[in-house]
């Protein structure tokens, strides 16, 4: 059997619409050991999801890099900061599946990981890059805050969740559009 029915036919087909498409996708997943596979099927699937994920990733890096360059403020930055913690909990959460076997998803682990410190990192050679070529100080340090205050890497932290920084819940707890009481009188 090539894959149409069972655990791999339903992994397979999963990891092929999750990679090309930032948006949930709750399904649930048969265990996977590798006893259950001849070596050359393991070896094909394993392959499937390191690539689904670096897939996964590239789409999350075209969708982050977008949302940076439209962000014409810090809120904006931050806002664009906070979606992208929340798309690389989505693959930080292929990663550690709970039906991969623990050495796969230490592997996955390591490898979201690396890439999720490297973007934090070239954030931050960027804001260097930005000072070195003269723009002004005050702008550097503004969007220096912004990705210290917003790091990527926060998705790491062990009980982050997606849902302590969603865009949403600001949007439902402030209602941006209604200018604020003038508190103060100006004489």
């Amino acid at each position: 059997m090539w894959g149409d029915e069972g655990a791999y036919g339903t992994w397979a087909s999963y990891l092929d619409v999750w990679q090309k498409d930032l948006q949930p996708h709750d399904q649930v997943l048969p265990r996977l050991e590798q006893r259950d596979f001849t070596t050359d099927t393991w070896t094909r699937l394993v392959n499937r999801i390191f690539d689904a994920i670096g897939g996964r990733l590239r789409l999350w890096s075209d969708a982050f890099s977008q949302s940076m360059s439209r962000a014409d403020s810090e809120f904006g930055v931050g806002v664009a900061l906070t979606q992208a913690r929340v798309g690389l909990a989505a693959i930080l959460a292929l990663a550690d599946h709970p039906s991969l076997p623990d050495d796969l998803r230490l592997q996955l682990r390591e490898v979201v990981e690396r890439q999720i410190r490297s973007a934090q990192s070239q954030l931050e050679q960027q804001l260097d890059r930005m000072q070195q070529s003269g723009s002004p100080r005050s702008v550097v340090d503004a969007r220096r805050r912004t990705v210290r205050d917003n790091p990527l890497d926060a998705v790491l932290a062990a009980g982050w969740q997606a849902t302590q920084m969603a865009p949403a819940a600001v949007s439902s707890q402030v209602d941006l559009t209604k200018r604020p009481k003038r508190t103060f009188a100006i004489d």
